[in-house]
């Protein structure tokens, strides 16, 4: 786990960048590449192979149907990829929005892949993998954060900074640590959020369908109450992550348990923490009823 790994000598020196010019000349006339690809001593840095033709990472896309991977400068495989992905993002109708909206918001999906490469550990030469169904896209990239913030937070200090400037330069990120929000700002009225994750070897992130999990009201309160019995004392934001319910509907469904006298609550605002008050039950699906 590498941070810097972008100005270190490329193992590979013989780079070309026919397909990121190729895009550049599209989006600006400035030089945003050469300046930052070469080493003191002159020779190409990782950050110039990152954006080279001869790139070594690659962004693969499993879907029901098919597996695609994709190729050449990671930004352009990002562009590349946002446009795959509208074959499985339809237009669907929700009872809060006026029109049809996509069944994945596609600002959501921008933001979750450009953080998946400025953020990624390249040093650990393994890919990044996108899995999407009908209810879920989740994007996995290697290597944790550089820097643990809060709870399922997407950390402020990029691993990659040259390509975070690079991709802010496109109109692709404003580096103004914002994406966490605008992730969620995404699903205002559906009722779900997305899930952020990161351990030791990767962090993820989920973005749901804005239809997902709208099942009955007693399957929601019943997903709620199995989280707090494998983690009693969780916190409201690690609640509404976990189940990607919205701060919103969780503080109904858990006013709701409280009101029956199944949980419990201590602390203050954010900091809430929340018991049930027979931890020895175990048959949850009583609950819900």
């Amino acid at each position: 786990m590498k941070h810097g790994y972008e100005s270190f000598e490329a193992a590979i020196q013989h780079l070309t960048f026919e397909k990121m010019n190729c895009f550049i000349q599209h989006k600006t006339s400035r030089n945003i590449i050469t300046p930052d690809t070469r080493t003191q001593s002159g020779s190409f840095n990782n950050y110039a192979y990152l954006i080279s033709d001869q790139c070594p990472w690659h962004i693969i896309m499993d879907t029901p149907d098919s597996r695609m991977e994709f190729s050449g400068p990671l930004p352009v495989q990002v562009i590349e990829c946002l446009t795959a992905i509208r074959r499985w993002n339809p237009n669907v109708r929700l009872d809060c929005r006026v029109g049809n909206v996509c069944r994945f918001p596609t600002v959501a999906i921008k933001e979750a892949l450009v953080n998946s490469i400025i953020h990624f550990d390249p040093s650990l030469m393994r890919d990044i993998h996108i899995d999407i169904d009908s209810d879920m896209i989740s994007i996995r990239s290697p290597g944790p954060m550089v820097e643990k913030g809060p709870y399922d937070e997407i950390s402020g200090v990029v691993r990659n900074p040259r390509l975070a400037h690079l991709m802010m330069c496109l109109g692709y990120a404003t580096l103004k640590g914002k994406g966490t929000s605008t992730l969620r700002m995404c699903y205002g009225g559906s009722g779900v959020i997305p899930r952020i994750t990161s351990n030791d070897n990767e962090f993820l992130v989920h973005i749901p369908s804005i239809q997902y999990k709208r099942e009955a009201s007693d399957k929601r309160t019943f997903d709620v109450h199995s989280y707090i019995y494998r983690k009693p004392g969780c916190s409201i934001s690690e609640l509404s992550s976990e189940t990607m319910i919205s701060p919103y509907e969780l503080k109904k469904i858990i006013d709701d348990l409280e009101s029956r006298g199944h949980v419990f609550m201590l602390g203050k605002g954010s900091k809430r923490m929340v018991f049930l008050t027979n931890p020895n039950n175990r048959n949850l699906k009583m609950i819900a009823s």
